[in-house]
């Protein structure tokens, strides 16, 4: 009764920012039969911040039931930004069917640098053995929009593309094309 009471007091701020922060807080609490009525907390928040904050709080603990229904949730968030968020959050936790629909929602994101944040979430679980070469150039443009150090994070997931897409001595070529813009850049 008490995460009940709690989870209907949170629902009851009219406050966006407020109502986020409380369910945030409630997330990793709540027992399992509550996250219906959780998520739909969630996505009553009308200011879109406030809801991928409070969608992405709730991602990690989402029974596995609910992640259609989360990964809805993400898509109907019209930020760019906050739907990126709210799909990374989702990323390591999403059931294995519905990885493909979430990998298209990042992919379709128009701001760059939200899209590049979002598929770098989906990198560690991809199977390189599914996609074909032009998925790969899209990626890669994609992921280029990140910072450096964040693009240079993910190289290590890139591993089995940059083989599959380009050959065993593609990593050396890598290797080496860092260390001359590292140079350049100093």
């Amino acid at each position: 009764p008490l995460f009940t009471e709690a989870l209907q007091a949170a629902r009851d701020i009219q406050d966006n920012d407020a109502r986020a922060f409380a369910l945030r807080a409630l997330a990793p609490h709540l027992p399992e039969p509550l996250f219906t009525e959780a998520l739909q907390a969630a996505r009553d928040i009308q200011h879109d911040d406030d809801r991928g904050s409070a969608l992405s709080a709730l991602a990690p603990h989402l029974p596995k039931p609910l992640f259609t229904e989360a990964l809805q949730a993400a898509r109907d968030v019209q930020s760019d930004s906050a739907r990126a968020s709210v799909l990374s959050a989702l990323a390591p936790h999403l059931p294995e069917s519905l990885f493909t629909e979430a990998l298209q929602a990042a992919r379709d994101i128009q701001h760059y640098s939200a899209r590049a944040s979002a598929l770098s979430s989906y990198l560690d679980r991809l199977n390189w053995q599914d996609r074909d070469y032009p998925f790969w150039q899209g990626l890669l443009h994609a992921l280029s929009a990140q910072e450096r150090p964040s693009f240079i994070a993910d190289l290590p997931k890139l591993r089995s593309g940059l083989i599959r897409f380009g050959g065993e001595d593609i990593i050396l070529g890598v290797v080496q094309a860092m260390k001359e813009v590292c140079r350049q850049w100093g």
